[in-house]
């Protein structure tokens, strides 16, 4: 397997496999090692690579809960991140002060092979598009206009 190891292998990989798909609608070079990617959902991720182990992280900004809602998300996050071996290393975290969570995951060099990158990109936006419409979400209610806690609907 092909293994990338710098911003330039990336770079060239990315150019290689994002005419592949047409889940991919745009493509910006935000500075040398990161690229935001746009799909046809309206899910950004953005994928930087990093150093010190050498990786790609792959993020993508989800949105902040409702406020009715923020502390079952928020505990919804926690749960979620300690599966990350189960998740390929995916985990939920917050960004900045506004309550919004991020969906992140890293692809170490040595894992992240060239032609595996594609598959990958699509399955981490789309599960980034479905974390942000859980998040979405309003408060579920009974007929009777109480709310349910706990209620997770996607």
């Amino acid at each position: 397997m092909e293994t990338l190891t710098d911003p330039a292998a990336l770079t060239n990989r990315l150019v290689d496999v994002a005419p592949l798909t047409d889940k991919i609608t745009a493509i910006d070079q935000a500075d040398d090692g990161a690229w935001a990617l746009q799909f046809t959902d309206k899910t950004v991720v953005l994928m930087e690579w990093a150093t010190s182990p050498d990786r790609i992280v792959l993020s993508s900004a989800l949105g902040a809960p409702p406020s009715e809602r923020a502390e079952e998300l928020f505990g919804v996050a926690l749960s979620f991140s300690t599966l990350w071996r189960d998740s390929c290393g995916a985990r939920l975290g917050l960004a900045g002060e506004g309550g919004e969570l991020l969906l992140i995951r890293d692809l170490h060099s040595g894992t992240a092979g060239g032609w595996d990158l594609l598959p990958v990109l699509e399955h981490f936006a789309y599960v980034a598009g479905w974390w942000r419409n859980v998040i979405a979400q309003p408060l579920y209610r009974h007929a009777a206009g109480e709310p349910v806690a706990g209620m997770l609907r996607a």
